[in-house]
């Protein structure tokens, strides 16, 4: 049976997108490898207010979270500063219901799906899987990070769903910054609704499993759920090409400082969906379709994606001194006393904060201490 368009994974990306295309009319097939949506569940679920309504207008009705507003940010041996971060609008939810919701929508707008099928080729005409071929006039490749191009841009994480024997209080989130056990993220924790999701990504999996063992063994927390899956840190690498359109994950459609992607991943499916409508209804050409959904996303997203990709490549070059430095900086500058900018552009108010300046000097005098170079003192140089 043909279809015209066959979407290549059930994440918050392919089923949005699903459900958009359905809704203009087009014949759909979703194809997920593993045989439960929603399931496994791979990152905290962590979204801004506006964030959330954005799902809740994809799945067509009212999605619920848990609110943070404390948290604490440690930096392994050096201290940790308490934070009242309600004025950031961020919320912790329910990454299987969000995601339970976005297929509740699809199916009704008449999708048909198939569970268990690994697509084992995915070309411009169509889907090749263990059970048959699927036809199609567009494939919308929503497979997530594994599937995405720059391989040198994808950081592993662990993350553990457990249950402690003290439990925080709901919607409070605590940030561990290790740099000998990450150079390019950090750990964390977040209790949500009974449990403790335990987690942190970085370039070595086994330095990212040892930690997270260690941190949710200090906090008695017994896991029932383990989850190991690539985080995209890369930013866009693109719409797609050759009649495949790359939507979520795989397109890069996630926040390079932090890797978190639900809200972008629906909403670059939003962006995707009128494109592709329109090359099948002949509308448009196939080229000028992958230029209107680029030129959506760039200027929807493309300025905070590049503040948050300098920040990404400074971090990386930090050591946990100078992430300190960071913390103390904007404490004293009072910034961290109900931190109000929006959870989704943290990155573009991290760079105002602080200035491009007093970030690279860190990273120079890291540079230059590698390289056993004598240079300014670290008062001139900040």
């Amino acid at each position: 049976m043909g279809y015209e368009v066959v979407v290549v994974g059930g994440g918050p990306a392919g089923l949005s997108a699903a459900a958009q295309l359905a809704s203009r009319g087009h014949s759909v097939l979703l194809v997920e490898d593993d045989s439960e949506i929603g399931y496994p569940v791979k990152c905290a679920g962590i979204v801004s207010g506006e964030g959330l309504e954005v799902l809740g207008r994809a799945c067509g009705r009212r999605i619920d979270g848990v609110r943070l507003n404390r948290g604490e940010v440690e930096v392994r041996g050096r201290g940790r500063l308490e934070l009242d971060i309600g004025g950031i609008g961020a919320l912790a939810v329910d990454r299987r219901a969000v995601e339970r919701c976005l297929f509740d929508a699809a199916a009704s707008r008449g999708v048909d799906f198939r569970l268990s099928e690994r697509a084992l080729e995915i070309g411009p005409r169509g889907v090749v899987t263990r059970v048959g071929r699927y036809a199609a006039d567009v494939v919308v490749d929503a497979r997530g990070a594994a599937a995405y191009p720059r391989r040198d841009r994808l950081i592993y994480a662990t993350q553990y769903t457990c249950r402690a024997r003290h439990m925080p209080q709901d919607g409070y989130i605590r940030i561990l910054v290790d740099k000998a056990a990450s150079r390019e993220y950090f750990f964390w924790e977040v209790s949500l609704e009974g449990d403790v999701l335990v987690g942190g990504a970085g370039s070595s999996p086994a330095s990212v499993d040892t930690a997270v063992n260690a941190i949710a063994s200090g906090i008695d927390c017994a896991p029932y759920r383990i989850i190991r899956s690539p985080i995209v840190v890369g930013g866009f690498s693109g719409p797609g090409s050759g009649g495949i359109f790359r939507v979520g994950d795989s397109a890069g459609n996630a926040k390079p400082m932090t890797g978190g992607g639900d809200v972008l991943s629906v909403m670059a499916s939003e962006m995707a969906s009128p494109a592709i409508s329109g090359y099948l209804t002949n509308a448009i050409g196939l080229a000028d379709a992958y230029r209107l959904y680029e030129r959506t996303w760039r200027s929807s997203y493309g300025k905070e994606e590049s503040a948050q990709r300098i920040l990404r490549e400074l971090y990386e070059h930090l050591d946990d001194d100078d992430v300190w430095d960071i913390l103390m900086r904007l404490n004293s500058a009072g910034a961290l006393e109900g931190v109000s900018a929006d959870f989704d552009r943290l990155g573009g108010w991290l760079l105002a904060s602080l200035g491009v300046k007093v970030l690279a000097g860190m990273v120079s005098r890291r540079v230059r201490g590698a390289l056993g170079m004598r240079g300014p003192s670290r008062e001139r140089n900040l």
